[in-house]
């Protein structure tokens, strides 16, 4: 990493403002005002909810509409995971997901964000 990388201005969130900020070990999440999500950090288990598996740097904009056309309240950074509560209090996850079931070592890498489903119907918080 050169010196011009490792100084580069997160530029993504001059505009918005943060209302809350979730640290994990490797990587952070930070949710706007507008219910809007960025991530950043490492990103090799899908973990930042971008599609792609990658690392980021800097704070970027996790595009598209990853919850449902929901807005994002909350996010929580793990090891290797990150929930998002959203202002209608659905729990998403993107990255490593233990399943529960006949395997219980069982697990899935979900590079992109997917609702939480509990037995009787959709978590909520």
């Amino acid at each position: 990493m050169d010196d011009d990388e490792y100084h580069q201005a997160p530029l993504d969130l001059q505009d918005n403002y943060i209302t809350f900020i979730g640290a994990g070990r490797l990587h952070s999440g930070a949710v706007s005002a507008q219910g809007w999500l960025f991530t950043w950090g490492e990103g090799g288990y899908g973990n930042l909810g971008h599609g792609d598996g990658q690392s980021k740097l800097v704070p970027t904009l996790v595009a598209g509409s990853p919850f449902g056309g929901a807005r994002a309240t909350m996010a929580s950074c793990g090891d290797r995971n990150t929930l998002v509560v959203t202002h209608d209090g659905s729990l998403w996850s993107s990255g490593v997901c233990r399943c529960e079931g006949s395997n219980e070592a069982e697990s899935s890498d979900f590079f992109s964000f997917v609702r939480v489903w509990f037995p009787g119907g959709a978590a909520r918080i």
